[in-house]
């Protein structure tokens, strides 16, 4: 699974979980809206990865 199969999905897994305030309901927001937002705002982690002077992986 690749970082965007994840950023994809998560919304529509992971929305049932998040409990918006009312306040947030009455302003039309969505749970999958907000998932998306804080996946979009999170860098994907890069892998530590040593390379020679080529640019190929050690």
């Amino acid at each position: 699974m690749l970082p965007d199969d994840v950023k994809f999905l998560a919304p529509f897994v992971l929305a049932h979980r998040l409990i918006l305030r009312p306040e947030a309901k009455l302003d039309g927001l969505m749970a999958r809206t907000v998932i998306g937002e804080i996946l979009e705002a999170t860098p994907i982690p890069l892998p530590d990865v040593e390379r020679n002077g080529r640019g190929q992986v050690k």
